[in-house]
């Protein structure tokens, strides 16, 4: 397995940092602070997208290439194209975390106190899936199942839920800070652990480690996946309106960006049929009683704006090639 560092020393407000990769682009984005950052996938090219100062989490949206982005109590959408934003749902709560299921249009949001929530892309059919006061789900999405992967604080229990959220399942699995769906399988992070899971008619079927960080220090706060194995169709339209609504400059078809994302060839070892680029945002904790401490004030206090300067944390994104 080879391993790169990508980008070393930046902060993460949260203990999730999202990140995510455009292939369209071919740039991998990541929170900094409160600005998004990019670059290729080499670490070169580093540079923060314009009109973003204060995000704390963002998802991004493949087909009409923008991210959904959460600053304090809103649900904002920026534009890839042309930078523009525009509002797309409030709440009471502070927004922690956002993903994007393009294909259907819908996003989905956790909060801290806040539950779970979904809505259309454009902030029509607002739905609580999740109304009780968890702090901050963890969530990511399988969307050729329709399913919610989430997790909550009170307990380390991976579970899962359909769109609608009906059909509420708890796994004899555990994770911590990130989750990323890749084809069959689900990417865990469990303190320095990266774990594969492999799942067949809603029932876990196989679970390797596939990666393991032996600095002590180091909890994996964030994932993606990548998938080399196949070439991603594109199609070029003209943009009418900076609206989500609209087909943006680069677009992508549905059909052909659900095969490319979600299909994998090749092996990794252990595992059969899967070859994918895993990236990974470490958080290094250095003295573990001051990250509790941190925790605690970043509970009690999100609310507030004191909180969201949070604490300044060392972070490193690692890329990690699982294929040979």
């Amino acid at each position: 397995m080879n391993t790169t560092t990508l980008h070393r020393t930046f902060t993460t407000l949260g203990m999730y940092q999202s990140l995510d990769w455009n292939p369209v682009d071919q740039r991998l984005y990541y929170i900094n602070g409160t600005k998004i950052m990019s670059s290729f996938l080499n670490g070169t090219n580093l540079e923060s997208l314009p009109n973003l100062t204060n995000v704390m989490a963002f998802g991004l949206d493949v087909v009409t290439q923008g991210l959904f982005y959460a600053e304090e109590q809103h649900i904002k959408y920026y534009s890839l194209v042309d930078h523009s934003t525009k509002t797309v749902a409030r709440q009471q709560y502070t927004i922690s975390m956002v993903v994007i299921d393009p294909f259907k249009k819908l996003v989905f949001w956790s909060s801290l106190f806040g539950g779970l929530k979904r809505s259309n892309c454009d902030g029509s059919g607002r739905v609580d899936l999740i109304n009780r006061p968890y702090y901050k789900p963890v969530i990511t999405l399988d969307t050729t199942q329709e399913i919610i992967y989430y997790r909550i604080l009170n307990s380390d229990k991976l579970r899962s839920m359909s769109y609608d959220g009906s059909g509420d399942k708890t796994y004899d699995e555990s994770t911590y800070f990130a989750m990323v769906v890749c084809d069959s399988h689900l990417l865990l992070s469990q303190k320095n652990k990266i774990v594969l899971v492999g799942f067949e008619n809603g029932n876990i079927t196989s679970r390797e480690i596939i990666y393991t960080d032996h600095d002590n220090r180091i909890d994996i706060s964030g994932i993606t996946a990548i998938s080399l194995s196949n070439r991603f169709q594109t199609t070029t339209t003209q943009s009418t309106s900076s609206t989500y609504v609209s087909s943006s400059s680069t677009s992508i078809s549905d059909s052909s960006m659900r095969s490319s994302l979600m299909t994998t060839t090749s092996s990794h070892p252990g595992v059969k049929g899967l070859n994918v680029i895993v990236i990974v945002s470490v958080v290094v904790v250095v003295i573990g009683a001051v990250v509790i401490a941190g925790m605690v004030t970043y509970i009690v206090c999100w609310r507030t704006r004191r909180a969201r300067r949070g604490v300044n944390i060392n972070n490193q994104v690692q890329l990690l090639e699982l294929a040979r």
